[in-house]
C-alpha cells in the first residue's frame, strides 16, 4: 500500500510538514477503505453461509414431507386394526393430517397425472346398504347426505320425515341412502356416532379431517362409495342434512331426464361463474389455488342429481384433476374434463321455499335449503288445505 508506506516515516522536516499532513490524510482514507472492504467481505461470507443453511433446511423439509406422505402412511396402515365383519373399525385413529392438501402452496395447474388419489380409509362403512335379492326392485337412486357429528337431531329428523320413503334401506325399497362424515376433532363425538351407527347402520365415515375446506374429500368419498358399493343404482343424489327433499318429485325428474343425466349433472346449476377474491368470503379462492379468471360453472352442492355413469367417471377423472377446496366447483372441473355438461332443473332451490305445506307437498318442489328440524317436522306432517 504505497500511501501508507510513504506515511510511515517517523521524522519529517519543516519543509515536509505540509505534504506530511496530506499524506496522513490519504493514509487514513486508505485505511478506512480497506476496513470497509474487509467488512463487506465478511458480510458476503455470512450471507453465503446463511443461504447454504436455508437450502439445506428446504431439502430437509422436502424429505420429511415425502416420509409422511409415503412411509408414514404405510406405517399407519400396518398399525391400524383390520375391519370387523359388520363394517366397523376400532379403535379409531387420529386423522392423517399429512394427507390434507393446502390450496395455497403453489399455483394450481389445470390437470395432472394421478396427483389426487383419494386414499383415505373407511372408519365406518356398511357395504350392505345397497344389497338386493331376487324379489327386490331396482334401486332408482342412492341419496348421499353430507352431515357433521354434532347434527344428530338433523339426521333423526330426516330419517323420520322425507327419508321414510327409503324404508330404512330395506331390501324392498327402490331408494337407498347414507350419511357421510369425516373425522371429528372431538373423540367423544366420534364415540356417539359409533353408537348411532350400531342402531341405524346408515353412516359412512372416512379418516380425513371433517371441515368445510375438505368437502371435496367428502364428495369424492361419496362418488367412490357409490361407484363401488352401490354401482347397480341408476342415479345418485348428493345433498346436505339441512335440506328438505321431495323424493316423489325427485323420482319423476330422474325419469324425465334419464337420458340427459347420462352426461349431465342436474340441479341449481350456473353455467358461468367467477372466483371470489375477497378473503373474507366463505367461497374465497386465492389466485394460487385457482389462477384462472372463470369457473366452468357449477351446480349448487345443496342438492344435485346425476347418473351412476357420471358419478363413476367423475371419480375416475378426479385422480387427474388437482384438488380444489370448493367441492361444487371441483365436480364441475371434472365434468368439463369429461366433456359433460350441467343441467338446470326447475324445483331445485339453493335457498328456502316459503314454509307452506302446499309447496313442500306439491308437484314442483325438489329441494329446499336451510330447513331446521322443527320446521321440517311441521312441513312434513302439515296438511295442505288446497290438496284436501
Amino acid at each position: 500500500m504505497p500511501c501508507l508506506t510513504a506515511c510511515s516515516v517517523s521524522v519529517m522536516t519543516d519543509h515536509d510538514k505540509k505534504s506530511g499532513r496530506v499524506c496522513t490524510t490519504k493514509g487514513l482514507l486508505c485505511a478506512f477503505v480497506g476496513l470497509c472492504v474487509v467488512m463487506f467481505a465478511s458480510v458476503f461470507v455470512y450471507w453465503y453461509q446463511v443461504n447454504e443453511i436455508f437450502t439445506l433446511s428446504v431439502q430437509l423439509t422436502d424429505n420429511v414431507k415425502e416420509f409422511y406422505e409415503k412411509d408414514a402412511k404405510a406405517l399407519l396402515r400396518v398399525l391400524k386394526l383390520s375391519e370387523l365383519s359388520n363394517g366397523e373399525v376400532t379403535p379409531d385413529l387420529t386423522p392423517d393430517v399429512s394427507r390434507l392438501v393446502s390450496t395455497d402452496i403453489s399455483d394450481r395447474p389445470d390437470n395432472c397425472k394421478t396427483c389426487f388419489n383419494h386414499n383415505f380409509n373407511y372408519v365406518l362403512d356398511n357395504d350392505q346398504i345397497c344389497d338386493r335379492n331376487d324379489t327386490s326392485p331396482e334401486i332408482d337412486v342412492v341419496i348421499l347426505i353430507f352431515t357433521v357429528h354434532k347434527n344428530r337431531l338433523q339426521r333423526e329428523t330426516i330419517r323420520n320425515t322425507w327419508l321414510t320413503y327409503a324404508k330404512n334401506n330395506s331390501l324392498d325399497s327402490n331408494i337407498r341412502y347414507a350419511f357421510l362424515l369425516g373425522a371429528p376433532a372431538n373423540p367423544e363425538m366420534d364415540e356417539q356416532v359409533r353408537e348411532e351407527f350400531k342402531v341405524f347402520r346408515d353412516i359412512l365415515q372416512e379418516d380425513f379431517k371433517d371441515a368445510y375446506s375438505n368437502l371435496t374429500y367428502k364428495t369424492m368419498m361419496a362418488y367412490k362409495w357409490a361407484s363401488t358399493k352401490c354401482k347397480h343404482a341408476k342415479f345418485v343424489m348428493k345433498t346436505d342434512d339441512d335440506m328438505y327433499v321431495n323424493i316423489p318429485n325427485i323420482l319423476k325428474t330422474l325419469n324425465t331426464n334419464k337420458d340427459k343425466l347420462q352426461t349431465h349433472v342436474g340441479g341449481v346449476c350456473h353455467q358461468t361463474a367467477k372466483p371470489i377474491r375477497d378473503s373474507r368470503s366463505k367461497w374465497y379462492a386465492s389466485k394460487k389455488s385457482f389462477p384462472g379468471s372463470d369457473y366452468p360453472g357449477f351446480c349448487s352442492g345443496t342438492g344435485y342429481v346425476t347418473s351412476m355413469n357420471v358419478a363413476t367417471k367423475v371419480f375416475e377423472m378426479s385422480k387427474h384433476v388437482p384438488f380444489f377446496h370448493l367441492e361444487d366447483v371441483y365436480v364441475s372441473l371434472c365434468i368439463k374434463k369429461l366433456g359433460y355438461s350441467l343441467l338446470a332443473i326447475p324445483g331445485f332451490n339453493g335457498g328456502r321455499f316459503a314454509a307452506d305445506p302446499c309447496i313442500y307437498h306439491g308437484s314442483t318442489m325438489m329441494t329446499s335449503h336451510e330447513v331446521p328440524p322443527d320446521m321440517m317436522k311441521k312441513l312434513w306432517f302439515g296438511k295442505c288445505k288446497k290438496l284436501g
